[in-house]
């Protein structure tokens, strides 16, 4: 088995789509069509071209904007044009990074995507490939050659914490404990 990774160059805007439901997956790629077309007619988002692929996860997909020029923070196009919160806050984090915590590559290699065949008809080749058996999970993350390189240190690394779903709404005003 193989896994393809693609690095978002200064030209393109990934957007990672998520849904938990058809219908769901349904709505967020009708807003990101919207949303994608009116900046493009309004002259506010340079796109040469558009490459849509289904993700390895049943409804998830992949965006690839490919640009005339780059933008100024591509992670708030990709926020905007409905890509996952979670995702681009993190890339977001690992862009900013400060120089004396980077790990070599992880701003280059800040916002990626791999997958387990290369896109197919994609502009262009993918950066690296590795030979891990199974998808990127943390577990798979953290001893993969590839992740390591990129990220080193930060292959995993989640700068928020993912929130708990089952926690109840806070119950009163004022001062309240997280």
């Amino acid at each position: 088995m193989a896994y393809y990774w693609y690095l978002r160059q200064d030209n393109e805007i990934f957007l990672d789509i998520d849904g938990k439901s058809e219908a769901k997956a349904a709505a967020k790629l009708r807003m990101c069509r919207r949303r994608l077309v009116a900046a493009i007619e309004q002259g506010k988002l340079p796109v040469k071209d558009v490459w849509f692929y289904p993700s390895e996860t049943k409804l998830h997909f992949h965006l690839i904007l490919r640009l005339l020029s780059s933008v100024a923070l591509p992670q708030t196009w990709a926020l905007y044009l409905g890509s996952d919160v979670f995702r681009a806050c993190n890339n977001m984090m690992r862009e900013w990074l400060p120089p004396h915590l980077d790990s070599g590559n992880i701003r280059r290699a800040a916002d990626l995507l791999i997958v387990p065949q290369p896109y197919h008809g994609f502009f262009r080749q993918p950066d690296h490939m590795c030979h891990c058996k199974h998808k990127h999970t943390p577990e798979i993350m953290v001893n993969c050659p590839v992740g390591i390189l990129l990220r080193g240190r930060y292959a995993i690394s989640d700068f928020f914490g993912k929130p708990n779903k089952n926690l109840e709404p806070w119950g009163h005003f004022g001062k309240v404990k997280p």
